[in-house]
């Protein structure tokens, strides 16, 4: 890691909205779904009922966290103009998007990673239904497909952020998308009541795996259109 990247990290890690959210993140999932286990039955009712609300959950807390991470690393850095000045003094534009997209990514996967363990381990305590979901083969599947689905949605964040100038429209588009994307997602729940526990992990892992790779797609396209020139002048409102 270079010495720009340990200091921007350091700086997203220790600040104090950060940190709430971080609490925040893996708390209010675990008081939610630990209540929600004490009404729910050992049957596949119960049990599609649990795989879809943890899932749902998992997705929302990572866009809802991706939101604030996003305006602390690079929306923050453009409005102080921190950006502009490392471009200013020869800081590669690649390297300054390497930064950005793995902070957003690794300050969002950490709270959800350490909520998944922190789970597992009450729900083998108190060996209530979730632990079916975690011995579910296709868990991982999903695990591995949102770690891949962050770390697209990372690059695509930073690469808009970099070149848009209006920054307070930009963060309320985000704010929104974060915050109606769990209500998108239990749209569906009605009409899927029946399916198996494998269905729900096969089909939420899908539509994820489909979204990533849009995502990747569009910020590959975006990405090799960005220089320091396009950036620099996103600078000038």
């Amino acid at each position: 890691m270079n010495r720009i990247f340990k200091i921007q990290l350091k700086d997203v890690i220790s600040d104090s909205q950060y940190f709430i959210f971080f609490i925040l993140v893996i708390l209010v999932p675990i008081i939610t779904l630990v209540r929600f286990s004490k009404s729910l039955s050992d049957d596949i009712s119960g049990l599609f009922l649990s795989s879809y609300a943890f899932l749902s959950l998992l997705i929302a807390m990572h866009m809802t966290i991706c939101s604030m991470t996003v305006t602390l690393v690079v929306i923050s850095d453009k409005i102080a103009d921190r950006c502009e000045f490392l471009l200013a003094n020869g800081y590669c534009i690649k390297k300054l998007k390497y930064n950005y997209a793995n902070i957003i990514n690794i300050s969002c996967l950490t709270p959800i990673l350490l909520l998944i363990i922190i789970f597992f381990v009450y729900s083998l305590i108190a060996k209530n239904i979730f632990v079916k979901i975690y011995l579910n083969p296709f868990f991982l599947l999903f695990i591995a497909i949102i770690i891949l689905f962050s770390i697209s949605l990372s690059r695509l964040l930073t690469d808009i952020c970099l070149i848009v100038k209006k920054l307070d429209r930009l963060k309320t588009i985000i704010a929104l998308c974060s915050y109606s994307f769990f209500f998108i997602i239990l749209i569906p729940a009605n009409r899927m009541k029946r399916v198996s526990v494998n269905e729900v992990m096969i089909v939420f892992s899908l539509v994820l795996l489909i979204i990533s790779v849009i995502i990747f797609v569009i910020s590959k396209i975006l990405s090799s259109r960005i220089n320091n020139e396009k950036v620099t002048l996103s600078f000038k409102q």
